[in-house]
């Protein structure tokens, strides 16, 4: 292989990986919200449901309820899995 073709090849190699490790991420994260947030299945995350489960793990109300407002992007009293996901 010439080195021409060494550094096209190498960016899509990176590309790939890239959107396997985020499709991972997303899984992760999808899965995280079902079973430990959404405790009533509705598909929104209340502040309640967030902040007791977060309170299982010994974190404080009031960081539980900082994230909470963090996770609420359009600030409607409730987290979608898609806030969630948008989340970092």
């Amino acid at each position: 292989m010439n080195k021409l073709s060494t550094y096209l090849i190498a960016p899509l190699a990176l590309t790939t990986l890239s959107l396997t490790v985020s499709a991972d991420a997303i899984e992760a994260k999808t899965k995280r919200f079902n079973n430990s947030f959404d405790k009533n299945a509705d598909g929104v995350v209340s502040e309640a449901e967030y902040v007791s489960t977060r309170s299982k793990w010994g974190k404080s109300e009031a960081e539980s309820k900082k994230f909470f407002r963090y996770h609420d992007k359009n600030k409607d009293g409730g987290i979608t899995l898609e806030e969630f996901l948008a989340s970092k």
